[in-house]
């Protein structure tokens, strides 16, 4: 079997990731493994999902029909409106700012305004030191702020912040003192901050990984008393609303989580948009994001495609995972015949893949593009190659719907070199994960194979390509398509 013929390179733009603190990496993954907001490799049909709940479906099914048939005799992959639904799940309401409760906010500039110029340079020496979140770091903040009284709220503050970030129930209840404190005594920011640490409690509480001499609360006299889930919950609620009260958009959004999440009562898709709506229209970015999802998916509210991505727009300014997420919504219009819509869903898209980002993401990034590009962009924009190459793409990091259409594509030797084994091996590896009906297509590739051939496939396996894709370098530019010119095609290896 020979390579397919190398692919056009043509560059993409490059850049940095954002870093994560691991500090809640395990309850996001127990979260993503739920049967109601687990992953699911179909994060591309956002779109398709979006017009399925505006009742615009009947456009799309009309492109997506001429783009089918003028594949013919391959179908690119399709999925029932059940598994639409289902696919929509990793995008739960709520998801991002889960996220966000890991990211420790440091001591905010704020709080400094009446302060003196040795307490301002104090604190910024101290966020210097916090913006790298490790533990040398974090003690020498404290060895900074430790000789100072902590009778003075400014200071308590200052401690309390630092000490909430390092581990163990001794630190985590001098943190809750220090800021109740300061909070108290007019510090705003942390009203915020206890609100905050309830909450990430009862997050790890609910999963299971709340260790038991954490699970407390502190009465008015500062002493700390054992504490059940929902009194963990109401102290987060409590916190949380006064910090709202004062004008803080995140406690808006960490109410809102609460509210879709289930946390503080019944799941309230309804109140937790209102409340996601209050903090972006404060500007809050996070909260731009998570409206937006939820008015594409209409959960709690109408959905509207060009609402979710007139918030998803503003996010996008300031983070980068609301790029994929406008892609998503965008393609949708595309797929309806919105020429603009799909021009502005590759240019985000397109600007995402600039550096290293989560694989979910550049799944998701992929899949779009290789849509957008093979049968959603007005023709004159239309690539067979670079669909290839980002369905290839998104099938590295996940995507088995990719798998099942790269298999289409090399049954049929529709834009890489036909190759039967290869498409029975990418169909086996797709319908070992999940995805049904393919048992007739292995069945028919089999029988056009010779006994020699069908032999070997039971020593094939799938090994779609040996290094990860390249996503980025921070240089700037960066040849994508130079990384899939063998594809490892074929992309089927015999095992030794």
């Amino acid at each position: 079997m020979q390579p397919s013929k190398p692919l056009q390179q043509r560059p993409f733009l490059s850049g940095t990731d954002m870093p994560r603190a691991p500090l809640l990496s395990d309850v996001i993954r127990l979260y993503a493994s739920n049967v109601l907001f687990r992953t699911c490799s179909e994060l591309a049909v956002i779109g398709m999902i979006v017009l399925l709940a505006t009742g615009q479906f009947s456009g799309a099914a009309t492109s997506l029909t001429k783009a089918i048939h003028s594949l013919s005799p391959f179908k690119p992959q399709q999925m029932s409106l059940n598994q639409f639904k289902v696919a929509g799940n990793n995008e739960a309401p709520g998801l991002i700012t889960l996220t966000t409760l890991s990211r420790l906010p440091l001591v905010s500039k704020d709080v400094m305004v009446a302060e003196s110029p040795e307490i301002v340079t104090l604190m910024e020496n101290i966020n210097s030191l916090l913006e790298k979140n490790s533990h040398e770091n974090n003690k020498a903040a404290y060895e900074l702020v430790r000789n100072y009284n902590h009778s003075r709220p400014i200071i308590a503050y200052a401690r309390g912040v630092v000490s909430a970030r390092f581990s163990g129930a001794k630190n985590y209840k001098i943190a809750l003192r220090l800021l109740t404190f300061a909070s108290q005594n007019g510090i705003g920011d942390a009203t915020l901050w206890v609100g905050r640490i309830y909450l990430t409690a009862l997050v790890h509480d609910m999963a299971g990984k709340l260790p038991a001499d954490h699970r407390v609360i502190l009465n008015r006299e500062g002493a700390a008393h054992p504490a059940t889930t929902k009194q963990l919950g109401q102290a987060a609620t409590i916190w949380l609303e006064k910090a709202a009260g004062a004008g803080h958009s995140a406690a808006l959004r960490y109410l809102a989580f609460m509210k879709a999440r289930g946390m503080s009562g019944e799941i309230d898709f309804a109140s937790a948009a209102a409340l996601w709506k209050q903090a972006a229209d404060k500007g809050d970015a996070v909260s731009q994001l998570e409206l937006g999802k939820i008015l594409a998916f209409g959960h709690g509210v109408e959905a509207s495609a060009d609402e979710a991505a007139r918030y998803l727009r503003k996010a996008s300014a300031v983070r980068p995972d609301a790029k994929v997420a406008l892609a998503s919504v965008l393609l949708a219009k595309a797929l309806a015949g919105d020429a603009s819509a799909a021009t502005e869903a590759i240019e985000n898209a397109t600007a995402f893949l600039n550096g290293r980002r989560p694989a979910a993401q550049l799944r998701s990034a992929n899949r779009v593009l290789a849509e957008l590009y093979y049968r959603a962009a007005p023709s004159d924009m239309r690539d067979a190659d670079r669909a290839v190459s980002h369905y290839r793409a998104a099938s590295y990091f996940g995507d088995i719907g990719a798998t099942v259409t790269l298999a289409g594509f090399t049954r049929w030797g529709t834009h890489i070199e036909k190759n039967l084994q290869t498409s029975y091996t990418l169909y086996a590896h797709a319908a070992r994960n999940g995805i049904p009906d393919l048992q007739d297509k292995m069945a028919e590739i089999k029988a056009g194979l010779t006994p020699a051939e069908q032999a070997k496939l039971s020593k094939l396996r799938v090994q779609t390509w040996r290094n990860r894709p390249n996503s980025g370098n921070g240089s700037g530019q960066v040849q994508l398509h130079s990384q899939y010119e063998a594809f490892i095609v074929p992309i089927v290896d015999f095992v030794q």
